[in-house]
């Protein structure tokens, strides 16, 4: 293609036609081609600026903590889906304001605060309660920060904290908004009530024909058949791009032979380690282990439990601290060590378990070289793929012809509706990401190339629309039966809203729920005391819902959401919680004045962007995450 480019250029045709594609390129987007966007600032907030890198740095972080939380990476059309890409701008476009307005005032911490900070920071504190210098480390390497680069953000983070605590720390919250909101959360209800089931007590009659054109009239979008369309699907799918890997099994073996370090397994031991305060207290606990004491009971006394002082099946470059591991792996099965004293505590120690070093045999080590070989040659070969789709598509040929000449999975799917099903009411398409396949085809026309679908496995996913069949309006004589069953349905639920009004009416002037659910062919039913926002077995959402508006005594009905079944109750206790105790005002007043600060720190800020001023450039953003033009 690139040699008929080559060809083409020298015509005398294309040359005025290539000129002018030039000046467009200068005129319109040149610079993206030599610098990418770097061309100005993302967003600037008063004289700060927040640069594209910043964000992409700033995005992958999120992006590869939700990939550790969930399992998997989002796709970028997911994380548009989600606000994340947003969201993320927000967050730094809000860091900048602070930060700006922490400077105007003069905020500033020392490295021996930050320090300090850090040191004192529970999260990186080991069983011991003191600052875990591996933990730390292992804690950069997660989020990937420098320790230079972490403590300049923690240094932005803590004067950002102290210019908002300095003004909302100590917010009042009055005792009797904490017990105003005690009892509006806590309060319970109970319920009489029974359900009308028009099996018992409805009797439709048969419509006539004017009665069926009319509902036909009323209703006519749910008698239209919805858009199909024909679709040709080619996906290339990481799973099965390195399912499919041509592995040569000397390449496996000569891997093998060259991985000694891979061979060959460390010997491992379980640990069992009960960190002290000093080493008198160490010393004290040995003693009593000699004299009979278990180890466990021992770990009890210094306030530890099992699981604390486990800590686990590991081999000797698990452990941090050195004199820790030497001591561990000199220790004979059982045994219990002297006090040792470690870089920052002093621990006794136990092992239970020997686990002897070993060299693997290729056989045992074949499945998960292959796994890794597969691995690192999965994206190149998904990468070629794409771009010998991309090679194809630019030649003009169809899916079709560019899968069988790849030997790729290809999809012709006849008639599908935008969920995927066909016309007779079966699936027509299941497969990998499903819903992101069909809203792009369903977005697109025929004969227009449609960008392909990133998958959340890292492959790709090209669809062409090959036809489009219209939704239409189905005929009345050919839905008569449907429009008869609809035109039964809401005279059923018509007739049982009618019903239920007439039991309230009558419950209204003294007649018994008891009678009134015995009519109704169904008996009365007592609930269980219920929250605001507590479920109770056979009363729907709605129903707890509206008896929180009701007074004691008070009636309604409301749908089941069942059959056109309804409902009908009354309110027979309402029950106020028992005082807030002392701890639990002072809980709540907590949990109040959080969230009062919260909404302060969101009004200051917003106040302080005002001031400064935010610019957003929503050309380069849109860019930057890949978002067409057009999504917006």
């Amino acid at each position: 293609m690139l040699d008929a480019l080559r060809r083409g250029a020298n015509s005398w045709v294309l040359k005025p036609l290539l000129l002018l594609l030039v000046l467009a390129f200068i005129v319109w987007g040149v610079a993206d081609v030599f610098t990418g966007i770097r061309q100005g600032a993302l967003a600037t907030v008063g004289s700060s600026e927040i640069s594209v890198e910043e964000y992409q740095s700033t995005y992958g972080s999120v992006m590869n903590n939700f990939a550790r939380r969930f399992g998997r990476r989002p796709t970028a059309e997911e994380a548009r889906l989600r606000g994340i890409d947003r969201s993320v701008l927000e967050d730094l476009v809000n860091s900048a304001t602070m930060d700006q307005q922490a400077r105007a005032l003069g905020l500033t911490l020392s490295q021996s605060a930050i320090a300090a900070a850090i040191e004192s920071d529970p999260s990186l504190q080991g069983p011991d309660g003191k600052f875990d210098r591996g933990g730390f480390e292992n804690f950069l390497r997660e989020i990937g920060f420098s320790e230079r680069g972490y403590l300049n953000q923690r240094r932005r983070e803590e004067i950002r904290q102290q210019l908002t605590q300095a003004l909302f720390q100590n917010l009042p919250v009055p005792a009797i908004t904490a017990s105003l909101m005690h009892t509006w959360r806590e309060e319970t209800r109970t319920v009489q009530y029974f359900t009308i089931d028009p099996a018992k007590r409805i009797k439709v009659p048969e419509p006539d024909e004017d009665q069926l054109k009319g509902t036909y009239s009323a209703q006519q979008r749910a008698f239209v058949t919805p858009e199909y369309r024909h679709l040709g699907v080619l996906l290339v799918a990481s799973a099965g791009v390195k399912r499919d890997l041509d592995i040569k099994e000397e390449e496996l073996r000569s891997i093998y032979d060259g991985d000694k370090a891979g061979r060959e397994v460390p010997e491992r031991r379980r640990v069992m380690q009960i960190p002290f305060k000093d080493k008198a207290a160490a010393e004290a606990a040995a003693r009593a282990i000699a004299a009979g004491k278990s180890f466990v009971d021992a770990a009890k006394e210094a306030d530890a439990t099992e699981a604390d002082i486990d800590l686990g099946l590991v081999a000797r470059s698990a452990l941090l601290d050195e004199a820790i591991a030497k001591a561990a792996f000199a220790l004979d099965r059982n045994q219990v060590s002297q006090p040792i004293t470690g870089r920052f505590t002093t621990v006794l120690l136990r092992v239970t378990e020997i686990e002897p070093a070993k060299v693997r045999t290729f056989d045992e080590m074949r499945p998960e070289i292959r796994e890794k070989l597969a691995d690192a040659r999965t994206n190149e070969a998904v990468r070629k793929l794409h771009d010998s789709v991309d090679d194809g598509r630019a030649a003009g040929k169809p899916l079709k012809e560019i899968a069988e000449a790849l030997k790729a999975k290809y999809l012709e799917l006849p008639e599908v509706d935008r969920a995927g099903m066909k016309p007779d009411g079966t699936k027509g398409y299941e497969g990998t990401d499903t819903a992101q396949i069909l809203r792009v085809a369903f977005e697109g026309k025929p004969g227009v190339e449609i960008e392909p679908v990133d998958l959340a496995d890292g492959g790709y996913a090209w669809v062409d629309v090959l036809g489009v069949k219209p939704e239409a309006q189905r005929p009345f004589e050919a839905v008569k039966d449907d429009v008869k069953k609809l035109w039964q349905r809401l005279e059923t639920a018509r007739q049982v809203s009618d019903l239920a009004g007439q039991f309230l009416d009558r419950a209204g002037k003294g007649e018994t729920m008891t009678a009134l659910a015995a009519e109704a062919g169904g008996k009365l039913e007592t609930s269980k005391p219920f929250k605001r926002f507590g479920t109770e077995s056979g009363l729907p959402a709605s129903a707890v819902q509206r008896a929180f508006a009701l007074a004691l005594g008070g009636r309604a009905s409301v749908e089941t959401g069942q059959d056109e079944k309804r409902v009908v109750f009354r309110v027979v206790d309402i029950s106020k919680p028992a005082p807030l105790t002392k701890e639990q005002s002072e809980q709540l007043a907590q949990q109040l004045r959080n969230e009062m600060q919260q909404d302060a720190v969101q009004a200051y800020v917003l106040a302080l962007r005002e001031r400064f001023g935010v610019r957003i450039n929503e050309q380069l953003f849109r860019r930057t995450t890949g978002e067409s033009t057009d999504q917006r």
